[in-house]
């Protein structure tokens, strides 16, 4: 026990005198300082160079951001955006049904694909839930018709020439008629006998026309009936069938800057009835015809209607009747409408594009584009009787009421087509800008009566508020005193993106019979693209601030650079969505609707929130992360700015 105390006396008295030799705290902190600044001291002097390294690297890390931000929205980069899809077909089943036939292009194939669809009185699709596929092989649609006897005929055309099909009321093929000709579709006719005429041209100039019975064999030789050489590689021509199973064709001639209108009529075995090259319907010097029309007014006489398309600033809407031997009615012809703006403003005196129907006396109810008011056109409507008199009010009637005040006085019809009614009247559909600014185009009809009344008083074809865009149209009787129409519509703010196929069959007193929001005949979705890039950048964001919390120095790297890849990423997917504003994809369809206004804005947001940590927590030097803060704020607020305001 002694030896254990003894020697616990001789360790304590050896840690007191250990702790009298350790230095002070105030003799370690001199040491230090005086450490620090050996170490300081002995650094070599930097050049000139590294000490503009900074400024080097931000500098063209500028340049660069603005040329990508800038570039980025120079239409001609990325491609105008394409012209709104053609309407669906609409062709009557002779039992208050509709056959729709149109082109669908999907945006993960390059062909196109034509597709049809048959629907009853009462909406119920009968060609399954997709319809029937007739043609792909990257096809364009030319034309369709009823074969008098429940079924349809329809023309496509693709890279090997024209093809038809002639369909019966369940879809099942009757006959097929491919590649028969490398000629072009303009227009076909049902002639009577379960076949079609059909209203071709080439590239040499030429119009010609063609028989195909109703067992699919032409009848017109191999070439078909030769009409005229127009002198014009893309003629603009009209049809219509003389109820006699020949047609009457009406063309345009063009000689220098001089119009001429020439019409000829066929007979069912394919002769020239009014002479070898037809007969003149009018000749203007100095002018350019932009649209045509014949119909026939049921009494076998014929009316064609044009417009001037003069050189000048005022543009005119005539009509003339040809009887069945080709000889002029009414004289040199009817000016439809009379200049109404004042004179000092001449552009405004513009009347185009005339469409007529057949009032059932012998008279034509015809509509035009008119610029008195809306300096992109509003429609108007006459009555012309068979006797060529106006029947109506001076200058035609006003077939859409908008208010004197409406605000797109720069724009307003977009297409327009008319049909009879069947009672002396006509019913009318057209595309427009809506007035109550909830949306952007709008598909409208109105009835008028044989006095020249609006009937309906809901124009509106389709109630769904969530068709921003909708686009052509067409129009077919139901055989009840109504109509169906087919029509292009989507989710959109613009017009070209209308890729939805709707229908809707309104009643005699304008009521919708097939729902506020029609028919769907087939629905094309928004693609998930933009979500996707979303979900990337929402991911790649929390991945690099876990690593900078984390002190990772990886991820305080890359707060530099993944702000730049997000702000590219963002300006991609708000060029995406405004699309319609002179951008296409298209491998995607991808609208600006709410979710992915809301997925493009968040984007650039990520890369904002990463440089922002970047900067707070100084993982890169402030030279580099100015300018990329500089960008990714610029996006953030341009796509801000495009999206919700």
């Amino acid at each position: 026990m002694k030896e254990e105390s003894l020697e616990r006396e001789l360790r304590d008295h050896f840690n007191a005198e250990v702790k009298k030799v350790e230095p002070s705290p105030e003799w370690w902190n001199n040491a230090i300082s005086r450490l620090g600044e050996q170490k300081q001291n002995s650094r070599p002097e930097k050049s000139a160079f590294w000490k503009l390294r900074p400024s080097l690297i931000a500098v063209p890390l500028s340049i660069f951001l603005l040329v990508v931000l800038v570039g980025s929205f120079i239409p001609m980069l990325g491609g105008m955006a394409p012209p709104p899809p053609s309407a669906p077909l609409t062709i009557s089943d002779q039992a208050s049904g509709a056959f729709l036939v149109w082109l669908d292009k999907p945006y993960h194939q390059y062909e196109a694909v034509i597709r049809a669809q048959h629907v009853d009185a009462q909406g119920n699709h009968l060609w399954g839930e997709k319809g029937r596929q007739i043609a792909s092989s990257d096809a364009s649609l030319n034309g369709a018709v009823s074969d008098g006897i429940g079924g349809m005929i329809v023309a496509w055309r693709n890279s090997n020439g024209s093809s038809f099909e002639r369909l019966d009321q369940a879809g099942n093929t009757v006959w097929t008629l491919e590649n028969i000709t490398s000629w072009s579709v303009m227009g076909m006719v049902e002639d009577g006998s379960g076949g079609a005429i059909l209203l071709l041209y080439d590239r040499s100039d030429r119009i010609c026309a063609q028989r195909v019975s109703g067992d699919g064999i032409p009848l017109w030789g191999d070439e078909g009936v030769l009409v005229d050489t127009t002198g014009d590689d893309y003629p603009n021509a009209s049809i219509a069938s003389d109820g006699q199973g020949g047609v009457v064709v009406v063309w345009q001639e063009k000689s220098g800057r001089d119009m001429m209108i020439r019409a000829q009529r066929l007979s069912g075995e394919g002769l020239t009835l009014w002479g070898n090259e037809g007969i003149i319907v009018t000749s203007i010097a100095e002018g350019q015809g932009n649209y045509m029309q014949v119909i026939g007014d049921g009494l076998g006489n014929f009316v064609v209607a044009w417009d001037t398309g003069s050189v000048t600033p005022d543009t005119d809407v005539y009509a003339q009747k040809l009887d069945d031997n080709g000889n002029p009615q009414w004289g040199e012809g009817i000016l439809v409408c009379q200049d109404q703006a004042a004179e000092s403003y001449n552009p405004a005196n513009m009347q185009s594009h005339p469409q007529m129907a057949a009032d059932g006396t012998g008279g034509v109810i015809i509509t035009w584009h008119d610029r008195r008011r809306i300096l992109n056109r509003e429609i108007f409507a006459q009555r012309i009787s068979s006797a060529g008199e106006m029947l109506w009010t001076e200058n035609g009637v006003w077939v859409w009421n908008i208010p004197a005040d409406y605000f797109m006085t720069t724009s307003g019809i977009l297409d327009a087509t008319i049909i009879p009614d069947g009672a002396g009247g006509a019913a009318i559909v057209w595309t427009g800008y809506e007035v109550s600014y909830t949306r952007d185009t709008v598909i409208y009809a109105q009835r008028l009566s044989p006095d020249g009344q609006r009937l309906w008083s809901e124009e509106e074809v389709y109630g769904e508020p969530s068709f921003q865009s909708q686009g052509n149209s067409s129009i077919v009787s139901d055989g009840k005193g109504g109509i169906i129409i087919g029509s292009r519509v989507g989710e959109s703010s613009g017009v070209s993106q209308t890729n939805s196929v709707y229908a809707q069959r309104i009643s005699p007193n304008g009521d919708r019979l097939w729902g506020e929001s029609g028919l769907e005949i087939q629905k094309v979705c928004s693609a998930l693209t933009v979500q996707f890039i979303v979900y990337g950048a929402i991911l790649a964001a929390l991945l690099v601030l876990i690593g900078v919390f984390r002190r990772n120095r990886i991820a305080g790297i890359f707060t530099a650079i993944m702000p730049v890849l997000l702000g590219i990423a963002g300006l991609f997917s708000t060029l995406l969505v405004i699309g319609p504003f002179g951008y296409t994809y298209g491998w995607a369809y991808i609208p600006d609707t709410a979710l992915n206004k809301l997925g493009a804005f968040l984007v650039p947001l990520a890369g904002l929130v990463i440089v922002v940590v970047g900067i707070s927590k100084k993982t890169v030097t402030k030279w580099v992360m100015i300018p990329v803060l500089v960008f990714c704020t610029l996006i953030s607020v341009i796509a801000g700015l495009i999206f919700f305001f």
